[in-house]
């Protein structure tokens, strides 16, 4: 009986999420849920000199109360997003294209709404998936994001 319950509790523990991870160990999470975009960061990336950018009603941004390493400088940072945007403009399936989501949602928020230096490709994909039929599970998602960007390009 005992085996088995320490079988049950590895597996329970085994299959957390990828929606759960922290995005390339960076401990920076972004969830969608329900109407809201929800980004944790942890506290310690957050000091006197940040600037919380003016975020639309539907982003919330919660701070977690652990132990990280620093994080890169905010040149590296957004270089890092957008590499990865651009280089990953055609994900396979929906759960690559939700991470892609994700690294689009911290490019927002790390670059405090400036769209001038996202890569053009990166809005193309937005726009794509939007009648896109393959990306009909992710549209809610897709949509919240596009809002985003749109709001800021304004």
């Amino acid at each position: 009986m005992k085996k088995t319950i320490i079988l049950l509790f590895f597996i329970a523990l085994s299959g957390i999420s990828r929606a759960q991870q922290p995005i390339d160990s960076l401990y920076l999470w972004v969830n969608f849920q329900e109407e809201n975009i929800v980004i944790d960061i942890p506290k310690d990336y957050f000091t006197l000199r940040t600037i919380v950018p003016q975020l639309p009603r539907l982003v919330v941004v919660r701070k977690l109360n652990i132990m990280v390493p620093p994080l890169p400088a905010k040149d590296q940072l957004l270089k890092t997003f957008g590499t990865y945007l651009t280089k990953t403009t055609g994900p396979a399936d929906n759960y690559a294209r939700l991470d892609w989501l994700r690294v689009m949602a911290l490019y927002m928020y790390f670059s405090q709404n400036d769209i001038s230096q996202l890569p053009p490709e990166a809005l193309t994909t937005l726009e794509n998936w939007q009648t896109a039929s393959e990306t009909y599970v992710i549209r809610k998602e897709a949509e919240m994001v596009r809002r985003w960007v749109e709001m800021a390009g304004n």
